[in-house]
């Protein structure tokens, strides 16, 4: 999870804070469309 989120933070160049933002995001969307 950790090597993810740096990758992420790597690729897109955002502030930590704004990285793991957008992760809880995303997991809150595949959690909303698995739900559906």
């Amino acid at each position: 999870m950790e090597a993810v989120s740096i990758d992420e933070a790597a690729i897109t160049g955002v502030p930590e804070p704004s990285s793991t933002m957008l992760l809880g995001l995303v997991g809150l969307l595949a959690f909303v469309r698995r739900r559906k």
